[in-house]
């Protein structure tokens, strides 16, 4: 049925936002749509509809789907609900709400790179989110094919650095 100028502002477009805009484009009042009311209370349904349309016409990238599933569960759906409806491992639904946690400026670092990092590889980078030379070192490393060995000379480096900054903490603290 034809969306009217009025409804538009109370209406969620799930699929068909290229046929909109061209529609709105061309000056047309009145856009065919199907209208599921009885999806319209339910945000969750909603936003993982919209993923699974738009992942199986044009490939997201890893960081647009963890923002999509991430936006899905911040509206409510459940870690199970996400994974029935995309049919993604639990790990990768974990890796993915974990990667759309990461600061504008580790976005703004991936956003730059010629490559695109894994779901995986995005979720690591979130334990050294705080770190842009670490950022950098890891996204050098995506790019030769070394990540997973920087990520965790990384880690042991973090350790080690604890570990030498405890004793020093105790005998400042001890005066």
């Amino acid at each position: 049925e034809p969306v009217q100028p009025a409804l538009q502002a109370q209406a969620r477009v799930i699929d068909g936002h290229r046929r909109l805009v061209a529609a709105i484009k061309t000056g047309l009042t009145e856009v065919p749509a199907d209208l599921a009311g009885e999806r319209a209370g339910d945000e969750p349904g909603q936003y993982l509809d919209m993923w699974t349309a738009h992942r199986h016409r044009k490939a997201l990238a890893p960081l647009e789907e963890a923002d999509a599933l991430f936006s899905a569960r911040e509206a409510g759906a459940t870690r199970a609900r996400i994974r029935k409806a995309t049919g993604l491992k639990p790990s990768d639904v974990t890796a993915a709400l974990t990667a759309a946690k990461l600061s504008p400026d580790t976005r703004a670092t991936i956003d730059a790179l010629d490559h695109q990092l894994t779901l995986d590889q995005l979720a690591v980078l979130t334990e050294f989110d705080n770190d842009p030379q670490a950022i950098a070192r890891l996204t050098t490393a995506a790019w030769t094919g070394a990540f997973e060995h920087e990520a965790e000379r990384l880690r042991q480096q973090r350790a080690e650095h604890a570990e030498h900054e405890r004793p020093r903490r105790e005998l400042g603290q001890a005066g």
